[in-house]
């Protein structure tokens, strides 16, 4: 954990709050499993349906700049967007204290939960290895459970009041879900 992220966690506790469990997200292949072959395949998909536009274009004498510009500025965000939000779940850091759940973005974002409010909670098997703990009864809710994105993503309603979180490839999950059910304290 950075110090950035310490100094948000630190300014987010409560008097008296105690953290009961901490982890990092333990490593992963950014292409690993059926979330990384699906985003393979939408970066090859991407870059061959930009690559057919670009060479209709020639084909029927454009010549312009312009294209060639935009082509490579929307090839630049297609494959940097999913790279940079690898980054940051890799950085991630999750708490839980005898009041909620947190998680700590790598550039001092603070997502909480508090437990009262949690609702059901679930642990899934990532088929990359490792396991993800779902926490909210409406993330779990959700048709497609994309719990790398979700990581990221977390829940919010309409009035931004958070309503889920995952937490993707902690240390010590089993220990994490028992302390959430109240089983371990």
């Amino acid at each position: 954990m950075n110090e950035k992220m310490k100094k948000a966690l630190n300014e987010t506790l409560e008097p008296d709050e105690k953290i009961l469990w901490e982890s990092g997200v333990q490593s992963y292949g950014m292409l690993e499993g059926g979330e990384g072959r699906q985003l393979l395949l939408r970066w090859i998909i991407c870059f061959l349906a930009i690559g057919g536009l670009t060479a209709g274009y020639v084909n029927r004498g454009g010549n312009g700049v312009g294209l060639y510009v935009v082509a490579l500025a929307a090839l630049a965000i297609i494959v940097a967007a999913p790279i940079l939000s690898y980054r940051q779940t890799l950085g991630q850091h999750y708490c839980i204290t005898d009041r909620r759940a947190v998680t700590i973005r790598p550039d001092g974002t603070v997502y909480s939960l508090d437990r009262e409010n949690l609702g059901e909670t679930r642990l899934y098997k990532v088929d990359c290895g490792g396991e993800a703990l779902a926490l909210g009864s409406l993330l779990l809710s959700e048709k497609d459970k994309q719990l790398r994105w979700r990581a990221n993503h977390p829940l919010e309603d309409s009035g931004y009041v958070l309503r889920g979180l995952v937490f993707y490839r902690p240390e010590q999950a089993e220990k994490a879900m028992r302390l959430l059910s109240g089983a371990e304290v």
